[in-house]
């Protein structure tokens, strides 16, 4: 029987006799099929449902049909795909997703995209994935980088299925190896990689008095903007650190989540830490995301204890603290030497070991 995936709102599963219809018709529609060389015929269309299913039985993965969990409708497909012969990147396996147009636009690609990683990374053991589509692609390149792939432009190449000269032609290549996947889930967020779109509503946030109010100063765009770049190569390292947050529901970006290690001049440990848009304060995201940076701290990277610092009158952050179980050290408490003149310069730890 074929391996079956799920997600909050999606069942991936094998192809039935009943998609055919749908699927020939999402096929037909010149919108939908706007960046391949050509709509397809019922009798191409039928032949791809013939493979999909083929490949599934024999193999257990591959492309699987797609329908919503509270209706059963069809709605398009997401999988994994050998990379056809004359084209980049023959080592690695293809992930690819194609939906009819009335379920764009509602998270449901990147959604059932993240179950066929985890299945591609944890189950299959595959050691990376690729996807291409062609540079004017904007939203298939939206879902990559969402998923956490990025582009090498030297990897860029002409599709050789499509007609020479054709302005569609030209194709872009993103890739994810396993050791760089690490994504946190939790009843309500997605702690992800960093991508392009995080960076104006991180400065946003970063720029705001109220959300800065126990760090030394906000951020000016280029410093924001240097901040996640350091928080996005760190994550490329380590396959830990602190991930961008989004809402499982709409997908909005919220802030950081995540672990680091301790700055220099600083009690030595790894630290938990979070900063939120003022928007999303008071229902409980930060320690919902925290708990789960602690369970990934403790069962996978397997560390002793996880730290957290705060300065003496950050109420919010030191409750957050508690709420996680973590515990003052009066004893540890330090002054930030990044910041010796500043007025929060005093700053209290908590600690939690992996016993807790």
């Amino acid at each position: 029987m074929t391996t079956q995936l799920e997600t909050e709102r999606l069942i991936l599963r094998q192809w039935k006799d009943s998609d055919r219809e749908p699927w020939a018709a999402m096929n037909a529609d010149p919108q939908v099929l706007r960046f391949f060389p050509a709509t397809r015929t019922r009798e191409q269309s039928d032949a791809s449902i013939d493979a999909y299913r083929a490949h599934l039985d024999a193999h257990d993965w591959g492309m699987w049909a797609v329908e919503l969990k509270q209706t059963g409708e069809f709605i398009g497909m997401v999988g994994l795909w050998p990379m056809p012969e004359g084209f980049p990147a023959q080592d690695r396996t293809e992930i690819g997703w194609r939906l009819d147009k009335p379920y764009w636009g509602k998270g449901y690609a990147p959604e059932g995209a993240r179950a066929v990683l985890k299945h591609a990374f944890t189950t299959l053991g595959l050691p990376g994935v690729v996807s291409m589509t062609t540079v004017a692609n904007a939203q298939s390149r939206r879902v990559m980088e969402k998923l956490g792939l990025t582009r090498d432009p030297a990897e860029d190449f002409v599709n050789p299925s499509y007609e020479p000269g054709s302005p569609i032609g030209p194709h872009v290549l993103y890739r994810l190896e396993a050791a760089h996947h690490t994504t946190l889930e939790t009843e309500r967020l997605m702690l992800r990689g960093w991508q392009p779109s995080d960076r104006a509503p991180f400065a946003r946030l970063n720029a705001d008095p109220e959300v800065m109010r126990y760090f030394p100063q906000p951020l000016t765009r280029e410093e924001s903007d240097a901040s996640a770049d350091r928080m996005a190569g760190q994550l490329r390292q380590r396959g830990w650190g602190r991930w961008a947050v989004e809402l499982k529901t709409g997908g909005d970006f919220i802030g950081f989540i995540g672990l680091a290690p301790m700055p220099e001049g600083t009690p030595s440990g790894v630290e938990v830490a979070w900063r939120l848009d003022k928007p999303y304060w008071g229902k409980g995201y930060a320690p919902e995301g925290a708990r789960a940076c602690l369970h990934h701290a403790f069962s996978v990277l397997s560390l002793p204890e996880v730290v957290s610092m705060t300065t003496v009158t950050n109420r919010p952050s030191r409750r957050v603290m508690e709420k996680i179980g973590m515990t003052h050290d009066p004893a540890a408490d330090f002054r930030h030497p990044s910041y010796p003149q500043w007025w929060g310069a005093p700053h209290v730890l908590y600690r939690i070991g992996a016993h807790r």
